[in-house]
């Protein structure tokens, strides 16, 4: 088939657009980079009605918002609810001709069916994917067939792929993706946003801590979660009470809602836990100033592709505990380095953690210390357009300059 005559190049930057469902947290910031210096025009495209909007999540049982832009600082536009109308605009951006489409996910009729039309637009394509095999228990049959139509669906429609990070990375290799074509698009926070942010906040953090009724002194254990067995925050507590029992300088901030809420309250009354704050959702905006009030970070999930309050709490400082079963453990964490793993669900060993980092306060110095740095450098705003840029050099040269950016052969 005849590939469609596209509308004629005279633009200097190079075009990219993203497909999405809606804005994120971490999304925001990275369009806003690509966005400036003029070596790129970026358009963000939004399939949900709302994609622009706070959008309810059902496991917090409400709307979240990340509340602080109030111009988003790139240009993006929202698909028509009616089908037909969406096909015309999406023909439309492809008729623009830019030189990569990214593409969030294969999971839906709409993110296959774009890849396809921009296939035969002549439109290169690239996959964004944070799909991991770590906990995924399949049967041989439906293994077999999955991976056989990964293969048809990564070689047939998209150009380069975008994992997030290396079990992203690792599952797109295993199922078919040409090794060659991976770049790593992390899931990068404005990091330096967190650090000032937190900097700022320091010369009120006593006020602060006085807020969430920890004590003068204590080491605050901080968990940012979604109240809901996917994010374990039982775990947390319940390392929280062994640590309690043998140590009496620490303080447990619980932040987040969910239906879990009951369950977690009653397990405090039933074993008369002390020194639990539970401040409830926090707001983005808020974040920093939580960071900076407590000591030590704790993300126990026991599903999560990636985990990005992980970055959002080293890149404020904080030493972290990261469950092993969370996606971003397996790139930022050094144990004893950047921060220590734990097994998911077990609350002895965790608790084991935290007395380390309680007895042993230079550890948690320095391990905040290099945390930041690994996140701030490597797992940045500039590393995600450095992948970016390493696509389009492969896609017009065939191969990708060298750098953070480049095939997973080097990352």
């Amino acid at each position: 088939m005849e590939r469609e005559d596209r509308q004629p190049r005279t633009r200097r930057s190079e075009l990219i657009v993203f497909l999405q469902s809606h804005a994120t947290q971490f999304d925001d910031p990275l369009f806003r980079t690509l966005s400036t210096g003029g070596a790129l025009e970026l358009r963000v495209c939004y399939t949900r009605p709302d994609g622009d909007r706070p959008i309810f999540d059902g496991e917090l049982g409400r709307s979240v918002g990340w509340n602080l832009e109030a111009e988003k600082g790139y240009s993006y536009e929202i698909l028509p609810r009616k089908w037909f109308d969406r096909f015309i605009s999406i023909r439309a951006l492809l008729r623009a001709a830019p030189d990569l489409l990214v593409i969030s996910g294969y999971d839906s009729v709409l993110a296959v069916g774009c890849a396809v039309l921009a296939k035969l637009m002549g439109v290169s394509t690239g996959l964004r994917s944070d799909n991991i095999s770590l906990y995924r228990k399949q049967g041989p049959l439906r293994r077999f067939t999955k991976r056989a139509i990964l293969q048809v669906l990564y070689r047939l429609l998209y150009d380069v792929g975008f994992p997030v990070g290396t079990l992203a990375r690792d599952f797109m290799k295993n199922h078919g993706f040409p090794e060659g074509r991976l770049f790593v698009l992390p899931y990068s926070i404005d990091g330096a946003w967190f650090t000032r942010e937190v900097a700022r906040c320091q010369d009120d953090r006593d006020q602060l801590r006085s807020r969430l009724g920890l004590r003068k002194g204590d080491l605050a254990v901080l968990g940012v979660a979604k109240f809901v067995e996917r994010e374990d925050p039982l775990t947390i507590l319940k390392a929280y009470e062994i640590v309690a029992q043998k140590r009496s300088n620490v303080a447990l901030v619980l932040a987040g809602e969910g239906r879990l809420r009951p369950q977690i309250e009653q397990f405090i009354r039933a074993h008369r836990i002390e020194g639990v704050s539970m401040p409830g959702y926090v707001e983005y905006s808020r974040l920093p100033a939580l960071y900076a009030a407590c000591d030590v970070f704790v993300h126990a999930a026991r599903r999560e592709s990636w985990g990005v309050s992980v970055n959002e709490a080293m890149a404020s400082g904080l030493a972290v505990i990261v469950a092993d079963t969370v996606g971003s453990a397996w790139d930022l964490i050094t144990n004893g380095s950047t921060g220590f793993t734990f097994c998911a669900g077990n609350c002895e060993e965790l608790a084991r953690r935290l007395i380390q980092l309680v007895d042993k306060p230079e550890v948690r110095i320095r391990m905040g210390a290099q945390g930041q740095e690994r996140v701030l450098k490597s797992w940045s705003l500039d590393a995600a357009q450095a992948a970016i840029m390493s696509a389009l050099g492969h896609l017009e040269k065939g191969v990708a300059p060298p750098g953070r950016g480049s095939p997973v052969t080097g990352v």
